[in-house]
């Protein structure tokens, strides 16, 4: 649909967010790869004071849930000091612990620029997704080596 829809209107640039990380890297690979000559821009997260990112679906959190919602934008900054120092297997051994908690729908390390489990580029991304209630949460956060 987005590929129909850059035919149509043939922008020279577009915008999206990268709270949904995944989806900005597909975007710039089809870009690339069909040759759109579009420039990909990557708007930042924006979140709250707790530092919950911004989302529509965080309307449908309620007022506990809110505070069970901290768990995923903690657990990604507690992961992203690990990883910047270095320390993946202390990583890899409480990314196995947490993952014991059914909320979680995953909590993977990959490249920043490919998604792929093998580090070629400078940056990872840690991509994370957390079940409150009915409300499917996801983050990210990027990280240099």
């Amino acid at each position: 649909m987005l590929y129909q829809l850059f035919k149509i209107i043939k922008p020279h640039q577009a915008y999206f967010g990268l709270k949904d990380y995944q989806q900005f890297i597909l975007i710039k690979k089809m870009n690339h790869d069909l040759r759109l000559g579009i420039e990909i821009h990557g708007c930042p997260i924006i979140r709250n004071e707790n530092g919950l990112a911004l989302s529509s679906r965080n309307q449908y959190l309620k007022n506990d849930e809110n505070i069970h919602a901290l768990h995923l934008t903690q657990t990604l900054k507690k992961f992203k000091l690990l990883i910047k120092n270095q320390e993946f297997d202390q990583f890899k051994i409480e990314r196995e612990k947490i993952l014991t908690d059914k909320r979680w729908n995953y909590l993977e390390l990959r490249d920043a620029q490919t998604l792929s489990e093998e580090f070629t580029s400078k940056e990872v991304v840690l991509l994370g997704v957390l079940q409150i209630g009915s409300t499917r949460l996801l983050d990210n956060e990027v990280i240099s080596l």
